[in-house]
């Protein structure tokens, strides 16, 4: 610890005295202190300067160095005279200066050459700024969209759900074995491929190619009714035992609609192009509106046959045209033959026995 008098204000400090010390540890570390406080070297440096108690000096000279100083160069010689002057810390100060200043100009080049280097990247950021904020707005339209899309996908299921509760109804009502609507549900083959069907033809609606017509062969081979997934069929819609009904791919039904078994609405004919293939894709299966019944065995064919609304189709009729409202269709009824035992019969038979 070095104790200096400074009553004479010499140092830049209001104490009468002053201290520097420096504590040296064994790593190689040392710390400065002045009066008790802990500084840095370059502090103790600036502090002593313009006193001649710094490193370069005058108040204390080696010996031997007398000659040195005097045989030594014109700039060696001007430190200590700029020290004896009290200069030497503006002179620090200075050069302290124009170091910083050296490094502000060479950090401004670099921050020139940075700059430079983000103008190039400019253009391409304000593409890729556009974009995403495309991209955000987009991306905000696709989740409300989203939304909507799932809320309509819930009216629509409720809807179906209701729509199949009008044929289980119907079911019941118009079939007089049926005791409840449970029944229906879980034994009625009509209803069954019924509800295939809504199913798959939604998932048809929907641009699905393979799964919809999987399901209607399943409910095909379970219950022997075939309705093709590109069907439309309306509400209340009722197949009494059904065995053997076919409704095929362009068909229209409307509200109400009965079919009993064996009812075909199918194709009259297939169109073909030039090179003979099938033409696909065009109406082929007959429109059947509102209130219609179609009893056991009846055909309608075409595409261009329509069954007016509240028509009743009988039996076993083979329909290719289209028939007004109100209409009904029937075979002419045959004249049975009854042979009675021990009764002579007139009546002419083909081949031997009339059989």
């Amino acid at each position: 610890t070095l104790i200096l008098n400074n009553t004479a204000r010499v140092l830049p400090l209001d104490t009468d005295e002053v201290s520097i010390a420096r504590r040296y540890y064994r790593s190689g570390e040392s710390e400065y202190y002045i009066n008790r406080e802990q500084v840095r070297l370059r502090d103790v440096t600036e502090l002593l300067m313009d006193t001649g108690l710094g490193t370069d000096g005058y108040s204390i000279i080696g010996q031997g160095r007398i000659s040195e100083i005097v045989s030594a160069k014109s700039t060696d010689r001007r430190e200590i005279f700029e020290e004896a002057a009290g200069i030497s810390r503006f002179r620090h100060r200075k050069d302290e200066s124009e170091r910083k200043l050296q490094r502000t100009e060479e950090n401004l080049l670099r921050i020139g050459d940075k700059i430079s280097e983000l103008e190039l990247q400019v253009e391409p950021l304000k593409k890729q700024s556009e974009t995403a904020q495309k991209y955000l707005l987009l991306r905000d339209e696709l989740r409300v969209k989203e939304v909507s899309l799932w809320m309509a996908d819930l009216d629509r299921i409720h809807d179906q759900s209701e729509i199949l509760r009008g044929d289980c109804e119907r079911a019941q009502n118009d079939c007089t074995a049926a005791r409840s609507e449970q029944e229906v549900a879980m034994s009625y083959p009509g209803f069954y491929a019924t509800a295939v069907h809504r199913v798959a033809h939604r998932l048809c609606e929907l641009g699905v190619q393979l799964l919809p017509r999987m399901m209607s062969e399943l409910a095909h081979s379970r219950t022997g009714i075939d309705i093709h997934p590109g069907a439309t069929i309306g509400p209340g819609f009722f197949i009494d035992h059904g065995t053997g009904v076919v409704i095929g791919e362009t068909c229209t039904i409307g509200r109400r609609v009965k079919l009993y078994q064996g009812v075909t609405l199918g194709a009259l004919s297939f169109a073909k192009d030039e090179d003979g293939n099938l033409v696909k894709g065009i109406k082929r299966h007959p429109d059947v509106e509102d209130n219609v019944i179609v009893y056991a065995g009846a055909t309608i064919l075409g595409g261009k046959t329509r069954i007016g609304h509240d028509s009743v189709i009988g039996g076993n009729v083979w329909l290719v045209h289209s028939v007004p409202p109100h209409s009904k269709v029937l075979n002419a009824q045959p004249s049975p033959r009854v042979r009675t035992p021990g009764v002579p019969d007139t009546d002419e038979f083909v081949g031997g026995d009339g059989i």
